[in-house]
C-alpha cells in the first residue's frame, strides 16, 4: 500500500470514528445516568432501611416501657382496689355506737358551763342576747346529751344480751 492509501484508509477511520462519537457518548452518558440512579436508590434504601430500623427499635422500647407503666398502674389499682374492699368491709363489720359515755359526759359538762354563763350574764345589763344564746345552747345540749345517753344504754343492753 502506498501513502495516499493509507492516508485515504485515516481519513475514512477518522469519518467514521466522527460519525459514531456521538452514539458513544450518548451511550456512555446513558450507562453512566442509570449506574448513578442504581447507586442512589440503593443508598435512598439503605437509609430508608436503617431509618426504619431505628423506629421500630424505638416503637419495641415505647411499648416495653408503656407495659411497664401498665403494669405499675395495675398494681397501684389492685391496690387501691383493696384497700377500699378491706375499708368496706371495716365499716359492713361495725357495730359499735359513734358516741360513747365519755361523749355524754362532755356534753353535759359544757351545758353545765352554758347555764352557768347564762346566770352569770342575768346579773349584767345589756348581756340579754348572749343570755338567751347561752340559755338556748345549753338545753339543746341537754337535750343531745339525753339522746346520746339512751343510745349508750341501749348499746350496752344489747352488749350484755349478745354476751350472755
Amino acid at each position: 500500500m502506498q501513502a495516499p492509501h493509507y492516508m485515504l484508509a485515516l481519513a475514512v477511520a477518522w469519518i467514521v470514528t466522527l460519525a459514531m462519537l456521538p452514539y458513544l457518548f450518548a451511550a456512555a452518558r446513558k450507562r453512566a445516568y442509570e449506574r448513578g440512579r442504581t447507586d442512589g436508590l440503593d443508598q435512598r434504601d439503605a437509609l430508608s432501611w436503617k431509618r426504619l430500623q431505628d423506629l421500630e427499635g424505638r416503637v419495641e422500647t415505647h411499648a416495653v416501657e408503656r407495659e411497664a407503666e401498665q403494669r405499675k398502674h395495675l398494681h397501684k389499682t389492685a391496690a387501691l382496689l383493696g384497700t377500699i374492699t378491706e375499708l368496706e368491709e371495716r365499716i359492713r363489720a361495725y357495730t359499735g355506737l359513734a358516741v360513747t359515755a365519755a361523749d355524754h359526759r362532755l356534753m353535759t359538762s359544757a351545758a353545765e358551763t352554758l347555764l352557768l354563763a347564762n346566770r352569770t350574764w342575768g346579773a349584767m345589763k345589756g348581756s340579754e342576747m348572749w343570755r338567751d344564746r347561752a340559755a338556748l345552747e345549753s338545753s339543746a345540749l341537754t337535750r343531745l346529751g339525753a339522746l346520746v345517753h339512751a343510745e349508750v344504754r341501749r348499746h350496752a343492753k344489747t352488749s350484755t344480751e349478745s354476751a350472755a
